[in-house]
């Protein structure tokens, strides 16, 4: 968490007229192809795929948006809830 803070405070610095609550946003993603807690659990964290737009981590604003890509274990659908860095 504490990179993720310098990193809000950089682009704070960077865009005065802007406050933190409007770079950061709490966005859903859901990955389908691997167990959630493996993923909160590694070093790594979500890894970019390939998807419509490219090459990235696609996160949505709607849960509902996310629930396909969501890992499905017996019937209960895991996605992440992140605080994200966000551009305009």
């Amino acid at each position: 968490m504490d990179k993720f803070n310098l990193e809000v405070k950089h682009c704070c610095d960077r865009h005065p007229a802007k406050i933190h609550i409007d770079l950061v946003s709490l966005l859903f993603c859901g990955v389908k192809d691997k167990n959630s807690d493996l993923i909160y659990k590694s070093k790594h964290g979500l890894e970019k795929k390939v998807g419509d737009f490219g090459d990235g981590i696609y996160f949505s604003d709607k849960a509902k948006c996310m629930h396909e890509h969501a890992w499905n274990q017996n019937g209960i659908h895991q996605m992440f809830v992140a605080c994200v860095l966000v551009g305009n």
